[in-house]
């Protein structure tokens, strides 16, 4: 805690104290190296020296001694071998040998420590040669070697005078390291710690937010300078102090705005959420409560055309049934645009016929083209694969958008599809899907708002066409869900041409086309006002969707009505081109839920002339019952209804079923459309999910797959 409570102007005194060690440290350093290098240099030449006097005196015995050795006299030889250790003390010895080696006098300093003395020596030799005079004019004569001087100098002398040098070094390097010191302390104090301490306490006392006090700064050098502009900044900050509060004040009053808003948003965002679901449960409750009575409508209606009736009558009928088509078109449009809108709408994708698809669309129309007088064609390129990967209901979909609007837009000529290869993607193929009509076109006006929602080509009162505006929206939507694109080319008066592209996967085990329905070698087909009809056949001939008025050929017999395309429903609804397996047999023993009295009585008697046996409950608790007193084949069951909701009855039944062993399919039968429904009537443990207006032929498909033996079981004894 104490070196943290220490001023802040303790760390620059400590900058300026490691400053001035750091150049002391220098300094010592050079001081001690010069002093090495000092002391090596006079080690050397006064090592030189000793060698010097050692080699001059071998030198001088041995010339002294060369005649002497010669003529053998070794007194006088014996004299000057002792004149050599008295003339310099640091002889330690003296030898004279002759050539041969044999000594002939030796002399030491020190006579009791020879041995010792010889090895601490350094040694010199000289050789001694014989020179002879000779008279002038005589050749010279040669020098004759007659021995050699042994010398030893002892280095004791060159060792203290080195620690003396030493010493007197050391005190100099001493002397002039204080002396330096002091100065450059003394200098390094003024020109740098103190300054720094200066700006140490300057810049803590603008950290705690002092603009008063000025920086003062006298030198002239870089500290000066930084002096200088830390003071400068320190009057920029004190003049936008002023300003900064005033900012702060405004960003307080900003900041409560903001809350304020945001607070406001959090509301509107809630209320937002709250009318999203409260518009979600709407929509619910509408296609719930539209469906229902429409079920009732249509398949009453269904069962009146099944009846003997005279022209007029048939006429009436179908032309209500077609409006009741018309209105769950609409229905369903709004659903599917709702779904759109709030992300909620996936690909099925499956392997489905192209062609067959396209025939199936056709023949949808086959009655609406005859009425009109129009001529229905398509064209299906043999490079279309026979099977892709994409999802039949939404393909489907826009195609029946499309050929819907160029038949009711149409008063006279022809409608064709046409199918073909638009191009290719990495393991993809890309298809284009065009229809052609000779129709009343579209103006350029309307040219913009041709794809906006609830939008009209002919938006005024005195339209002839009907319809909400939503198709297209729906189609477009669907189309760039399936990576592709939907647009138009049109003339007034002269037709249009509405065309679409998807991308999709090859099916795998792609077989040879089959081109659905009559064909020319190129995959042309004409379904129009001269198209036989063939008595008997699995698809009827409907109304054209959503126009009221629309009736079947007088020279066709009457046929059950193929199904509405579905917009909405999910897996289970019924098609011309779904599961074919025959009809179920008579005797089959049925379980109808449902607690509304209108839709108890359409699907009792559908169910009856399918030949079926029909025991009827009116919500699950009731239903449990039936299921416990009697063994079915089959249960169709209903979601919502009083009591106990068709989910809990599945799920109760689901258990028992777990203790005994055996299972009963269970179909859902209900007007519930929306988003997730499907999925949790598969959940809660049901087979198959059927919306509501329910048709013969779904009942149909359905109690052929699941009831394919045709047996009825018995009842529970």
């Amino acid at each position: 805690m104490n070196e943290t409570k220490r001023p802040e102007s303790r760390r620059y005194g400590r900058l300026g104290v490691q400053l001035i060690g750091a150049t002391l440290l220098v300094l010592s350093l050079g001081l001690v190296l010069t002093s090495v290098h000092t002391l090596r240099s006079e080690e050397q030449l006064l090592s030189e020296q000793l060698d010097a006097r050692g080699k001059a005196l071998a030198e001088l015995g041995a010339v002294s001694c060369g005649e002497l050795i010669l003529g053998t006299d070794y007194p006088r030889i014996n004299t000057i071998i002792r004149a050599l250790p008295q003339r310099d003390p640091d002889v330690v010895y003296a030898r004279a040998e002759k050539l041969d080696g044999t000594k002939i006098f030796e002399v030491f300093q020190k006579p009791g420590d020879a041995s010792t003395g010889v090895e601490t020596s350094r040694q010199y030799v000289a050789e001694s040669f014989a020179i002879f005079e000779t008279a002038p004019g005589e050749d010279p004569m040669e020098p004759i070697h007659v021995g050699r001087i042994h010398l030893g100098l002892s280095v004791q002398s060159l060792t203290e005078l080195k620690a003396q040098r030493t010493r007197i070094l050391a005190l100099e390097a001493g002397v002039s390291f204080v002396v330096i010191g002091l100065v450059l302390s003394y200098l390094l104090r003024r020109k740098v710690a103190y300054p720094l301490e200066l700006l140490d306490r300057h810049a803590s006392a603008l950290g705690r937010g002092d603009l008063e006090t000025p920086l003062e700064a006298s030198a002239n050098n870089e500290i000066g300078r930084l002096a200088h502009t830390l003071d400068g900044m320190r009057e920029n900050l004190r003049a936008s102090y002023s300003e900064i509060r005033a900012n702060n004040t405004e960003l307080e009053r900003l900041g409560v705005i903001k809350d304020k808003a945001l607070e406001d948003l959090a509301k509107a965002l809630r209320a937002a959420n709250a009318a999203n679901k409260a518009k979600d449960e709407f929509l619910a409750t509408v296609s719930h409560e539209l469906r229902t009575p429409m079920n009732g409508i249509i398949g009453m209606t269904h069962l009146l055309m099944q009846t003997p009736l005279d022209e007029e009558q048939r006429d009436a009928a179908e032309t209500v049934r077609g409006s009741a088509e018309a209105l769950l078109v609409i229905v369903n449009d709004v659903l599917d645009f709702s779904k759109l809108n709030a992300g909620k709408m996936d690909l099925v994708p499956t392997s489905l016929d192209t062609r067959a698809l396209v025939g199936e669309v056709l023949k949808l129309f086959r009655h609406t083209a005859a009425q009109k007088g129009l001529a229905l064609t398509q064209h299906v390129e043999p490079s279309v694969p026979a099977r892709v990967m994409a999802d039949p209901t939404r393909l489907r979909q826009i195609l029946v958008n499309l050929v819907g609007n160029a038949l009711k837009f149409t008063n006279e000529g022809s409608v064709d599809v046409q199918v073909g290869v638009q191009g290719h993607q990495t393991g993809r193929i890309e298809l284009r899907f065009s229809v052609t009509d000779t129709g009343v076109g579209i103006s350029d006006a309307s040219r913009a708002r041709i794809f906006q929602p609830f939008s009209q080509a002919d938006g005024t009162i005195t339209r002839n066409f009907g319809g909400t505006g939503l198709g297209l929206v729906i189609a477009r939507r669907l189309a760039e869900m399936m990576n592709g694109s939907i647009g138009f080319e049109s003339e007034l008066g002269r037709g249009s041409v509405f065309w679409f592209t998807v991308v999709l996967d090859r099916a795998p085990n792609d077989g040879a086309a089959k081109i659905a329905g009559p064909a020319s070698a190129e995959g042309t087909s004409a379904l129009g006002a001269d198209a036989p009809t063939t008595p008997g056949s699995a698809i009827g001939a409907p109304a054209f969707p959503g126009t009221p008025g629309a009736s079947a050929s007088k020279d066709a017999p009457l046929e059950p009505a193929p199904p509405l395309p579905a917009t909405t429903a999910g897996a289970g609804v019924w098609t011309a081109a779904a599961h074919s397996k025959s009809p179920p047999g008579p005797g089959v023993r049925v379980l109808l839920v449902e607690d509304n009295p209108v839709n108890q009585k359409v699907a009792a008697k559908m169910l009856g002339k399918l030949g079926c046996n029909v025991d009827l409950a009116e919500n699950g608790a009731v239903a449990l019952q039936r299921y416990d007193s009697g063994r079915y084949a089959l249960v169709l069951m209903d979601l919502s209804m009083p009591v106990m909701d068709g989910l809990e009855a599945t799920r109760l039944i689901r258990q028992r079923e777990a203790r005994t062993g055996e299972r009963v399919p269970i179909v859902a039968l209900t007007a519930n459309a929306m988003e997730g429904d499907r999925e949790r009537c598969l959940g809660a443990g049901m087979d198959e999910y059927l919306t509501k207006p329910v048709r013969s032929e779904g009942l149909a498909e359905v109690i052929g797959r699941f009831a394919p033996d045709g047996a009825a079981q018995p009842p529970a004894p």
